[in-house]
């Protein structure tokens, strides 16, 4: 089967499937397509900024990467004239440093692996803690809020607050509350609309680089994980 292509009305493929050469209309010249603007599969992504076919750039077990090999892409050029003097220079020896031209990246992932994952049911109950709600409150703020680690937390409440409290019971308190937070947004979670924008960044879990999303409702101004 040949390969999908949008040239324009005066341009067409003269080799068929081969798809390595141009003939003009206008003209009559023909015109071999470089290398890397020949496609041996179908495409199936193209620029929003013309008529270029994505082609596959880079391929992972999760996702495949497609990029615009245009040189006259407007994005490409707006892009590469707002770099600044040093950036330019840098540019040269580190390509990989600029995301220049347009990519699109298609995720690998299935409907049941985007389910939001849910902590475990905590071993304390925090209506039965021997501490009172203050005390619970002053741990998440300085834990969760203040992002201080489970010791220097309870270093805080023993030298500041005089409350003597195990970096444990911190670690006990704050899963705990995780918990009751998390059921707490699914049961209250309103419903998002079929338009939704979306970014991506890296966190590090037990060494390895895993991804995380956040969506952005642009109606209701609702953030999801």
């Amino acid at each position: 089967m040949c390969p999908l292509r949008r040239t324009p009305e005066f341009l067409y493929l003269n080799d068929g499937c081969q798809a390595s050469q141009l003939s003009c209309k206008v003209c009559g010249r023909l015109s071999r397509l470089a290398p890397r603007h020949r496609l041996t599969y179908p495409t199936r992504y193209w620029r929003p900024y013309g008529y270029s076919a994505l082609y596959r750039w880079k391929q992972r077990p999760d996702f495949t990467i497609y990029r615009c090999p245009c040189d006259r892409c407007p994005h490409f050029l707006q892009k590469q004239q707002a770099l600044k003097s040093n950036e330019k220079l840098l540019q040269k020896l580190r390509l990989s440093q600029f995301k220049l031209r347009h990519q699109y990246r298609e995720y690998h992932f299935q409907p049941a692996q985007l389910a939001p994952s849910a902590p475990y049911r905590p071993a304390a109950d925090l209506a039965r803690i021997h501490r009172s709600s203050d005390v619970l409150g002053l741990v998440l703020a300085f834990h969760t809020s203040l992002a201080l680690s489970a010791r220097k937390t309870a270093q805080v409440l023993r030298q500041v607050f005089g409350v003597p409290l195990s970096y444990q019971s911190v670690l006990d308190y704050a899963q705990g509350a995780a918990y009751y937070c998390h059921t707490f947004n699914l049961r209250r979670k309103a419903p998002l609309n079929d338009t939704a924008t979306g970014d991506e960044t890296y966190i590090h879990v037990a060494g390895k680089h895993q991804y995380t999303f956040f969506f952005l409702d642009p109606q209701g101004h609702q953030i999801t994980p």
